[in-house]
C-alpha cells in the first residue's frame, strides 16, 4: 500500500493537538500556519514542560537547533506520545543516537505535505507499536475563569465527579493565557472580569488560530439580551445565566464538550434565551 495523499493526511489529522518546542519565530509561525490549514491545534510549550502537560497534546515536533536536547529524552519517555525532530542534516548529525529514539524526523527544507505525511507516519507507528495505555483515557479538560471565588468554587464543586479535568482562573488575562496554555476542551468564561472582559477573552480566542476552535460558554448575571447577542456574534457556543442551576449547568457542559470535534468556527445562530432555573 502506497503512502496517503496530503489530503487524506490533513482530514485525518485534523483536530489533533501539535505541541511545538524550540522553534524560532519565523519557524514557529510557519509551522502553525501548516497546521491550522490541516485543522489541528498547536501550542508552543517550553524545554522545560513535564510529561504530564505534554500528554494533553497527540504529537509533539520538537527543533534540533539547541544544544540541551540530550536532556529531553527521559521526559520524551515519560510523556509516552509520539514525537519528531525537525531539523538541518548537520544539526541531525550532531543527535544521531537521538533521532534513533524519534518516532520520525523532518529534514530542512520541509514542505507541508511532506511535514503532515511525517506527523501522520509518526502517529500511526506510536499506535501500530501497541505501547501500554495510559493508566486513564485523557479526561476533557475544562477552564473556568470568574473573579468571584465563590462562583469559581461552586462550578468547581457541580463539576466534580464528572470525569473533568478543572483549571480556573480569576481574571481575563490569566484566563486567555491558561487557555492558551492548557488547549482545554471547554472554557466557561465570565463576561464581568477585571483586567480584561469575557468579550475580549473570546474575540482573542477567535483570532488565535491555536485556540479558535475551542468551545466556549459564557456566564453572565442576567438575561442580557445585548450582552448574548454580542456574544453571538463573538463566536461563543452558548450562555449560562447566574446564579447557575446544577443540572442545567452539567447538561450544558456536557453538550458542548460532545459537540467539540464539530465547531465550523462560524458564528453560531438563532441563539434562544432559555432560563437558568
Amino acid at each position: 500500500m502506497g503512502e496517503p495523499e496530503p489530503t487524506d493526511v490533513s482530514h485525518e489529522l485534523q483536530g489533533s493537538r501539535v505541541a511545538l518546542m524550540g522553534f524560532r519565530e519565523t519557524e514557529h509561525r510557519e509551522l502553525r500556519a501548516i497546521f491550522d490549514a490541516a485543522g489541528c491545534r498547536s501550542t508552543s510549550v517550553g524545554r522545560d514542560a513535564s510529561p504530564a502537560s505534554l500528554r494533553r497534546c497527540d504529537v509533539l515536533l520538537i527543533s534540533a537547533d539547541d544544544g540541551e536536547l540530550a536532556l529531553l529524552l527521559s521526559t520524551l519517555t515519560a510523556a509516552r506520545r509520539p514525537w519528531l525532530l525537525a531539523g538541518s542534516l548537520d544539526e541531525m548529525k550532531q543527535y544521531m543516537s537521538l533521532c534513533l529514539h524519534a518516532d520520525e524526523v523532518v529534514f530542512q527544507p520541509w514542505t507541508a505535505g511532506e511535514l503532515l505525511l511525517r506527523v501522520h507516519r509518526a502517529m500511526h507507528r506510536r499506535a501500530a507499536a501497541a505501547l501500554p495505555p495510559l493508566p486513564e483515557p485523557r479526561q476533557p479538560t475544562v477552564l473556568v475563569a470568574d473573579d468571584d471565588p465563590y462562583a469559581l468554587e461552586l462550578v468547581g464543586a457541580a463539576l466534580d465527579g464528572h470525569g473533568l479535568e478543572c483549571h480556573f482562573a480569576t481574571n481575563g488575562c490569566e484566563a486567555l493565557d491558561r487557555t492558551r496554555t492548557l488547549l482545554p476542551d471547554l472554557v466557561l468564561l465570565d463576561l464581568d472580569m477585571p483586567v480584561m472582559t469575557g468579550f475580549e477573552v473570546l474575540r482573542h480566542i477567535r483570532e488565535d488560530s491555536g485556540i479558535r476552535n475551542t468551545q466556549v460558554l459564557l456566564l453572565t448575571a442576567a438575561h442580557d439580551a445585548a450582552s448574548i447577542q454580542a456574544g453571538s456574534a463573538l463566536g461563543a457556543d452558548g450562555y449560562l445565566v447566574k446564579p447557575l442551576n446544577h443540572m442545567l449547568l452539567i447538561g450544558r457542559v456536557k453538550r458542548a464538550l460532545a459537540g467539540r470535534s464539530e465547531r465550523t468556527g462560524e458564528v453560531a445562530a438563532g441563539w434562544r434565551l432559555v432560563p437558568a432555573d
